[in-house]
């Protein structure tokens, strides 16, 4: 009893609008990464949400906005412990321990439901939309970066000669990690003998956090 299509509109219709709007975006990822965001429709995400195309538009005007919306929900609220976690660092802690808890911060965050399907839209799908990647760098990327830097210069370490090779580190660094999770999401069903998400985490920060610290070693040498 209370399981008919009357009782379950109605429940529905009692979800609060915060609610109401973490489902659209959810139907929204599932739609994308199914469909590629070119191709799918707002009718396909209404269809998958269960609500009409006219109740998207009280959340979102457009596809592209709906979008950008998705990643700045599930992507920003990382940026932003990253950052509160370089600005809460003891001035003592050294650079090395705090680069370790943002890189492994980056690989937890990497493997929450729904983050690589996220990350293979931004991937593929980023490049097609000018205006919506400008947006996502500039509110995402760029901050990431910075904090990134910031762990890199603790107390101000980062001289004029090796600064370059920091931004270069801080730039790529995210990627090569990002490559690593989603060869990982991908294989995982094919190669169930595989290296375990926890064993390939803990392996690519001490590879990715050794490799990029001996760069700027070396580059302050040279």
């Amino acid at each position: 009893m209370g399981d008919g299509p009357a009782e379950k509109e109605a429940c529905r219709r009692r979800l609060a609008p915060e609610e109401r709007r973490a489902e659209v975006l959810q139907a929204a990822l599932e739609v994308f990464a199914g469909m590629g965001f070119e191709r799918a429709t707002l009718q396909d995400v209404a269809d998958r949400a269960g609500v009409t195309k006219g109740a998207l538009y009280h959340y979102f005007d457009s596809k592209d906005e709906l979008f950008l919306e998705l990643m700045r929900e599930r992507v920003a609220a990382h940026v932003e412990a990253a950052r509160a976690l370089v600005a809460a660092a003891e001035p003592t802690k050294p650079r090395e321990v705090l680069l370790r808890e943002l890189l492994e911060a980056m690989w937890t965050n990497m493997q929450k439901p729904g983050m690589p399907e996220l990350m293979k839209l931004i991937m593929t799908e980023l490049p097609k939309f000018p205006e919506c990647g400008r947006s996502f760098f500039d509110e995402i990327v760029a901050p990431a970066r910075a904090t990134l830097r910031q762990a890199f210069d603790r107390a101000g370490t980062v001289t004029d000669g090796r600064a370059e090779v920091v931004d270069t580190i801080v730039a790529l660094l995210p990627s090569m990690m990002l490559g690593v999770g989603l060869n990982k999401h991908v294989l995982h069903a094919i190669d169930p003998g595989g290296v375990t998400t926890e064993r390939a985490g803990a392996v690519v920060v001490e590879v990715l956090l050794r490799g990029a610290l001996a760069t700027v070693d070396h580059a302050d040498a040279a």
